[in-house]
């Protein structure tokens, strides 16, 4: 059987000439095809796009159509098969990216600034110490103004004025005391939240972490980094550096958070983001 004389691959019977570079046969040593491997079976229109994409590529591709599974099947060389795989991943990760782009461009604008998340357990440390501060202070001036009122300390100083000092005493004492009381009952009721925040903090834990694994997060970030050099050719990550590791970490359980918690407002979101973050990797 003849023989190609750019590939040195055999032709098919009853071929006079190659069917990939069309030149005549060419003696010398026959060469066997290289074996062909299955690279993925999916529905046609991503079969489609995964054929139109590696060849592009370069790469020796075939489809055919597999009546029993109703799926199109794309193979591949033997010597090819990492490639393919490396290729199909950026092309379907950057159809991922796409879709959320659109998702996001769907979205109505928050024009909102982004807050810092605060837990409930520091706000209610530093409500219940304000409040403490306004009950003492509003307490120390009322006890002065019931000393001087009976006799038991005088202040000479004042003279006339004693009457105009302790109505502006009286004020402020009570404006601390009113303020401290008031900030003390915000106080009473963040300490409820304390533990709702706490248990809906645990099942976010719980359920991310029986989700997701290290090794998983850390596939979709080099299929991002992938991304960003097959669209960016010039962006080439020569070192991955720990920063860059962490940054695409960091993107990747955020999104994974926002798609599965749509009613979190972002600093919520950064604050578990870090928290997860820790728990996976550290």
């Amino acid at each position: 059987m003849p023989v190609s004389a750019k590939c040195k691959v055999e032709y098919a019977r009853g071929m006079d000439s190659c069917e990939i570079f069309d030149l005549p046969p060419a003696d010398g040593p026959r060469t066997a095809a290289p074996a062909m491997v299955n690279l993925i079976a999916a529905e046609a229109p991503l079969a489609e796009r995964i054929l139109e994409f590696l060849s592009y590529s370069g790469m020796d591709v075939h489809m055919d159509f597999d009546q029993e599974a109703d799926l199109f099947s794309l193979t591949v060389p033997e010597n090819q098969y990492e490639k393919g795989v490396k290729l199909m991943r950026v092309l379907l990760a950057s159809e991922v990216m796409h879709s959320m782009e659109d998702e996001r461009r769907d979205r109505p604008l928050d024009t909102e600034p982004v807050r810092v998340h605060v837990r409930a357990s520091d706000k209610y440390t530093n409500t219940s110490s304000s409040a403490l501060s306004f009950l003492l202070v509003g307490s120390f001036l009322m006890m002065i103004l019931l000393l001087t009122a009976f006799d038991i300390i005088r202040i000479s100083f004042l003279g006339q004025a004693r009457t105009l000092a302790d109505i502006v005493l009286t004020a402020v004492s009570i404006a601390f005391l009113c303020v401290g009381f008031l900030s003390w009952r915000k106080a009473l009721e963040l300490e409820s939240k304390i533990q709702e925040e706490d248990q809906f903090n645990e099942s976010v834990y719980q359920w991310f972490l029986s989700t997701y694994t290290g090794d998983q997060i850390d596939q979709s970030a080099d299929a991002e980094m992938d991304q960003d050099v097959a669209m960016n050719p010039e962006k080439q990550y020569t070192i991955i550096s720990d920063e860059i590791r962490c940054l695409k970490r960091m993107d990747v359980i955020r999104e994974y958070l926002k798609r599965e918690y749509r009613q979190l407002d972002n600093g919520y979101v950064e604050y578990l983001c870090e928290e997860l973050y820790q728990k996976v990797f550290e």
